[in-house]
């Protein structure tokens, strides 16, 4: 009788490992998909000191008015932008917590970033790269960059 106890208790426990385990695995097969679908990464790096930044893609506005701050030594102000490619002309937009959907049937890619009072304007050429980043030159001015592999934060 308490052999037969004993096997009920620890199947349960099993039974808790087990759903865990799933529960971990689901999760890392559902990550995989952002890295193989992202088209574009945007990611605000460095000498942001709580300046207001916005960004449209083409004709979307992706987000305005955010504050934004570079951790430093970091050289990352934490604040990504990534779209994925759903369909011809759909994509959608995750940045911090939030998501949009931007439409657009323009063949020519263009980010469009407000830093404080001034708007920049860059035309993005994905053989060189889907990987951008924008880091602070001055109040007014940006520096961009362009890779074809993530950006390394250290």
């Amino acid at each position: 009788m308490k052999l037969v106890n004993l096997i009920g208790a620890n199947k349960s426990k099993i039974g808790l490992i087990c759903i865990a385990f799933l529960g971990l695995c689901c999760s890392i097969t559902q990550k995989k998909p952002y890295a193989e679908n992202t088209f574009l990464m945007v990611d605000f790096q460095d000498h942001f000191n709580n300046d207001i930044v916005g960004l449209k893609f083409n004709n979307c506005i992706v987000f305005s008015g955010e504050h934004i701050t570079t951790k430093f030594p970091v050289g990352f102000a934490n604040f990504r932008v990534r779209f994925l490619k759903e369909r011809k002309n759909k994509y959608r937009v995750l940045y911090s917590d939030k998501m949009i959907v931007c439409k657009s049937r323009e063949k020519v890619l263009k980010l469009v970033v407000q830093l404080n009072d001034s708007e920049h304007e860059f035309f993005i050429d994905l053989g060189k790269g889907k990987y951008i980043g924008f880091s602070k030159k001055n109040k007014k001015e940006l520096y961009f960059f362009q890779k074809n592999k993530p950006f390394v934060y250290e």
